[in-house]
């Protein structure tokens, strides 16, 4: 009996090819004809929240495959519970190395914030020409501390280099790197540096990372940036430093909560009504770190190839 992948999302016509090759029925989301008894695998991105409630509908499920390095969208404690194995980007490092675009995204971020880019630009776009009103500052001679010095870690750190900014580095592993200074305890690392970026993973220590107690350790002068997971910040805690003064600015690509199949989880973030009420000092982006052009069609048949290999 052939075993049936439900594609929740979308995915890249090559990718759909070799499926069908390996004699995969594949059936997308909006079949009228699928019989959820019948799904073994799952591909999903970040359009959805996999819940105990929906995967709870598909009992013989075995497989979620996600093309994504984060998991916190999908219940892994109630797969484990099941048995159903996640395959991510995280099992293919070989392919992740030649992916830069959420460091690149975590500069952006870095440079539109420090140089009130997005505020100027809107303003132009509303008929004006007001250079003075805008003056930034540069990142050459800045201070950032890279929280989780992995693999976007070390890819921001080259790019800060090339802006001629000094580096500072936090991890929990002892890592051995001559082109940053790495400091210890993160209370010290975050109250030296005018940028502050986090690249930690989603291991449930991480949780609330950065909360009051640590935000007052921090410079009023700092810009926080996050490219890492929403639920690393505490966001009402984040939003009451930059209202308080205590810290400069957030910019980030990802929120607490996020989902992509309704917007109503929106009005429940701190951070986004902070940005939606006007407050030119948050920056958000929906998640568009990995969202490239170059990378999607590889990262997609990476994993989906790994579910050919588990299911062969």
């Amino acid at each position: 009996m052939l075993d049936t992948l439900l594609l929740l999302e979308t995915c890249d016509s090559e990718s759909l090819v070799m499926l069908q090759n390996h004699k995969l029925v594949v059936f997308t989301a909006d079949s009228k004809d699928v019989d959820r008894d019948s799904v073994n695998h799952i591909f999903t991105k970040l359009h959805f929240r996999l819940d105990r409630f929906l995967l709870g509908q598909f009992p013989n499920l075995k497989t979620i495959v996600t093309p994504t390095t984060s998991i916190d969208h999908i219940d892994s404690s109630y797969c484990k519970e099941r048995n159903i194995h996640i395959i991510s980007l995280r099992d293919t490092q070989d392919i992740l190395e030649n992916f830069s675009s959420t460091s690149e995204i975590a500069a952006w971020l870095m440079l539109s914030i420090s140089r009130n880019a997005v505020s100027a630009s809107l303003d132009v776009k509303s008929g004006n020409w007001s250079r003075n009103e805008y003056i930034g500052n540069t990142l050459r001679g800045k201070t950032v501390g890279i929280v989780g010095y992995g693999r976007l870690g070390k890819q921001l750190s080259r790019i800060c280099s090339a802006f001629g900014m000094r580096i500072f580095a936090n991890d929990l592993l002892k890592i051995s790197d001559n082109s940053v200074t790495f400091v210890e305890p993160l209370e010290d690392l975050v109250g030296k540096c005018d940028f502050v970026s986090l690249h930690v993973d989603d291991r449930e220590q991480n949780r609330g990372l950065i909360n009051a107690r640590l935000l007052n350790h921090f410079s009023p002068k700092t810009i926080l940036i996050n490219t890492s997971r929403g639920f690393v910040v505490n966001e009402k805690d984040l939003v009451s430093a930059i209202r308080g003064n205590r810290l400069k600015g957030y910019g980030t690509d990802v929120l607490e909560g996020e989902r992509g199949d309704t917007s109503e989880w929106l009005t429940n973030s701190p951070i986004w009504n902070e940005y939606q009420g006007g407050n030119p000092r948050v920056l958000v982006l929906p998640h568009i770190g990995g969202a490239v052009e170059e990378n999607i069609p590889t990262a997609e048949k990476a994993v989906l190839q790994l579910l050919v290999e588990r299911i062969r």
